[in-house]
């Protein structure tokens, strides 16, 4: 080779070396990906948490879609559906919605909620050090794993699945899932001679009759439970709907309110529970304990004059803040029937969907599906505070003292309403509880609210 070829091909190596490790070199984005990496603002909105729960969330989303902002919104329990209508109203409702699973199918009839796609593409950006020397930008087109109806039913408690899907698509999905629990006062426990916390039925009757106190006149001095009427009984309906589920009752079932149905012959399900819960009002019967005159359960537990309180994980903050933290408070699992018996247990929690008018739609599901996932959940259960609604974390949980008693009951947890009209419903079953306290029969009642609560399921 002659002396100017070598000379010309070294001078070339020379610019290419040059080129790779003396500047930064980044790939021009495509069109497609120019047109993902857009600035977007997505609108969250929220009850009950603070976003400080969601700060590490928030921070790892963004770290691999900085081009997306997402901005969460608290308000109030009491206040929250009626914005939400005055959004919709005003064609401006948040992108990223967290609402009671009972509302999906209300939400999915009006076409206000849209169901996870079937395909999600993202771009992704991260950072990547060429020959140890320069950083440059990696711009990745990803597609989003989107799971099954079977992943879903696999990976979330198996209400989820059921509440969920409609139509064979998937409209929300939880962050948590919670199960009501019986929180009870050891003090009082003590004073009546009760070791330990009831664990089935038979013995919660025994030790409510030990410790309800009567004063000269009738009235309740010392309650032993909460049972019996509706409005001062903080989730009354979900009670009795989980009495009925317990004796056998399919409560809400293709479509049909069945509070009689039963496999076994003669028996009638509903109507047992039904009088086994109006009873604990009824001053004639010896488990009387409570009364339209009482005030509302949870400040009555929180003052010391009710030994056993029916809630759930929600609950402690405020029972805690209500009794300053005086309370001898002790935590045991719901009460079942006999041993033998199938055991049943109350769900109740939210789950984060999107509006069918965000234009965002597959950034906003992105996201939700982002932050159920399993590595991401963790650090809002543990800043919330919340039972999991992720099978993969029960056993976890189950490790966790303060978590223990409620994950305990997750797997054989249920819901009991799939009709469009959750707050009717529960007004309805409130109503069926105040009339057999007026005097109404029992059977008559109950018959009455299961064609009530139809009308809110057609």
């Amino acid at each position: 080779m002659k002396l100017k070829s070598k000379i010309q091909l070294t001078f070339i190596i020379s610019i290419l070396l040059f080129t790779i490790v003396g500047c930064r070199c980044t790939l021009l984005p495509s069109a497609e990906e120019k047109q993902k990496l857009q600035p977007i603002s997505l609108r969250y909105w929220r009850v009950w948490d603070s976003p400080s729960n969601f700060s590490g969330i928030l921070s790892a989303y963004s770290a691999v879609h900085p081009n997306i902002s997402i901005s969460m919104q608290i308000l109030r329990y009491e206040e929250f559906e009626r914005k939400l209508l005055e959004a919709y109203a005003d064609q401006k409702p948040p992108d990223i919605i967290s609402f009671h699973y009972a509302w999906l199918p209300k939400y999915v009839d009006k076409k206000y909620i849209t169901p996870l796609p079937s395909k999600i593409s993202m771009a992704f950006q991260y950072k990547q050090t060429t020959m140890g020397i320069k950083e440059e930008t990696i711009i990745e087109l990803k597609n989003t794993p989107i799971p099954t109806l079977t992943q879903l039913k696999n990976d979330f408690i198996e209400t989820v699945s059921n509440d969920v899907v409609i139509d064979n698509k998937i409209y929300g999905l939880p962050l948590s899932l919670d199960t009501m629990v019986l929180y009870y006062n050891r003090d009082l426990l003590d004073k009546a001679r009760i070791p330990v916390p009831p664990t089935n039925w038979e013995e919660f009757q025994t030790a409510v009759k030990k410790i309800t106190a009567l004063n000269e006149k009738g009235g309740i001095e010392i309650a032993g439970a909460a049972l019996g009427s509706a409005d001062n009984i903080l989730r009354s309906p979900d009670i009795l709907m989980l009495l009925m589920k317990q004796s056998g009752a399919s409560i809400i079932q293709n479509g049909s309110v069945q509070f009689t149905s039963s496999k076994r012959a003669g028996y009638n399900p509903g109507l047992v529970a039904l009088q086994f819960y109006t009873d604990f009002s009824n001053p004639q019967k010896e488990v009387y304990s409570w009364n339209n005159e009482m005030p509302d359960s949870l400040r009555a537990f929180a003052d010391k004059k009710l030994a056993f309180y029916f809630g759930y994980s929600y609950d402690l903050p405020s029972i805690i803040s209500f009794s300053r933290n005086t309370l001898n408070l002790g935590i045991t699992k719901m009460p079942q029937l006999q041993q033998g018996e199938p055991e049943a247990n109350i769900a109740n929690y939210w789950v984060e969907t999107v509006s069918s008018r965000s234009k965002h739609i597959n950034e906003a599901w992105d996201f939700i599906l982002f932050e159920t996932s399993k590595k991401q959940v963790e650090s809002y259960l543990t800043s919330a505070k919340k039972p999991t609604a992720l099978r993969a974390l029960v056993d976890t949980q189950l490790k966790d003292e303060k978590m223990n008693i409620f994950a305990s009951q997750l797997l054989t947890s249920q819901s009991w309403y799939r009709g469009k009209d959750i707050n009717a419903a529960e007004e309805i079953i409130k109503d069926m509880i105040n009339n057999v306290n007026a005097g109404q029969d029992p059977a008559q009642s109950l018959n009455m609210a299961a064609q009530r609560i139809q009308q809110t399921i057609n």
